[in-house]
């Protein structure tokens, strides 16, 4: 096998078979909209043709090279996982330590041995399962190359684009998805990159919350050193560490490079095909979530002093437009945490909110810190 490395976004097509994350692929197009750099796997007989920019294909690399290249880097930690029968793997390291593409290869990995991993995106900024400012997670049933290309089964509201300062919302809300979920064999969870200072504590805590029987750490060798310490703490909790490196594929993102990363993730939730602007009074509001905090209404018991309560939470809010065009997650009061659609708030005016959203039916809203400054 001989290893290329395609640079995304690309149209690729493939003549003959190669492999990608550990998933056959075979005579296909492949449509690779992602700014990350895919490493490719074929034999001699296989051509790859780009359609856009031929120069986005480079290798093939020799023998020396290529074995910091491909998942071969990863192969043996993966086999340990899948002849340990570890439950749940959390996965953590730097920022462009290879988290992302390690979780949905391993992900392959259980798929092609008969089973249904749960894989949990909880990078809150730079994920693929849910949009900015949330976390979400899934049950695959299929081998995927592209984790953009995954639906969310469960996705929960944090409200921030960086994991500094929502930490503890963080944790929580990965531990409920995990319980929330029953029907996988085994669960991956990917982080986000936050590991120096306070994001070291963090990551300790939602270790510590989640109890994984293995931790795949990726990256920086003073991260592992840390996790070896922590290892030796004596409270009954049993686990062991992976320690692996990053592939020479993986290629340092730029600010520009996040950025439309993120716009893209976006427009797949909330774009002018699946929206409508939606007018909404706030005694028919249940719940407002907003920086960490619930505000729950109960209107049958002092109509007019929860009407005075959850305008005055709004007019702080509402004060320098601080609510115009809030990025917003919509859901039920009844199921907390969990968002069943998202929306941009347009304008609040006579204790009416106007909102650009998927949904029409909500009592909840989650309001995020993240202002859009665009037309949908």
């Amino acid at each position: 096998m001989k290893i290329f490395l395609v640079r995304g976004p690309v149209i690729m097509i493939v003549y003959g078979e190669c492999y990608i994350l550990g998933v056959k692929i075979k005579n296909q197009k492949i449509i690779w909209n992602n700014f990350k750099t895919l490493p490719v796997e074929k034999r001699d007989s296989t051509r790859i043709h780009l359609i856009g920019n031929k120069y986005q294909l480079k290798g093939p690399f020799g023998k020396n090279e290529s074995s910091n290249l491909g998942m071969s880097i990863w192969k043996e930690i993966s086999d340990d996982i899948l002849n340990r029968r570890h439950k749940t793997i959390v996965v953590v390291g730097p920022t462009d330590s290879g988290k992302s593409t390690f979780s949905l290869y391993l992900a392959n990995k259980f798929i092609d041995s008969g089973q249904r991993p749960l894989l949990l995106d909880a990078d809150v900024g730079q994920g693929d399962l849910a949009p900015p400012t949330c976390i979400g997670s899934a049950v695959l049933k299929n081998q995927c190359i592209d984790s953009s290309k995954i639906k969310a089964d469960h996705i929960s509201f944090i409200g921030s684009l960086q994991p500094s300062n929502s930490e503890n919302r963080i944790i929580q809300s990965v531990s409920k998805l995990i319980n929330k979920t029953r029907s996988y064999d085994r669960c991956i969870v990917n982080t986000d990159g936050y590991v120096n200072g306070k994001g070291l504590i963090y990551k300790l805590k939602l270790l510590h919350k989640v109890q994984p029987d293995c931790i795949v750490s990726l990256g920086k060798p003073n991260i592992h050193a840390n996790l070896s310490r922590y290892k030796r703490a004596p409270d009954g909790w049993k686990f062991e560490i992976r320690y692996g490196g990053t592939p020479n594929s993986v290629i340092r993102r730029s600010w520009l490079d996040r950025y439309q990363k993120r716009m893209n993730t976006l427009a797949r939730f909330l774009n002018q095909n699946n929206t409508q602007l939606v007018k909404m009074h706030l005694k028919d509001v249940r719940s407002i979530y907003y920086q960490g905090r619930f505000h729950r209404i109960n209107y049958s018991s002092n109509y007019y002093r929860d009407i005075s309560r959850i305008s005055l939470i709004s007019l702080k809010l509402l004060a320098n437009n601080k609510m115009q065009n809030v990025f917003a997650g919509l859901g039920s009061v009844r199921e907390r945490d969990i968002v069943k659609g998202f929306g941009i708030v347009k304008n609040f005016e006579n204790d009416i909110l106007t909102i650009l959203t998927t949904c029409n039916k909500f009592d909840s809203i989650y309001l995020s810190e993240w202002k859009i400054n665009f037309a949908i």
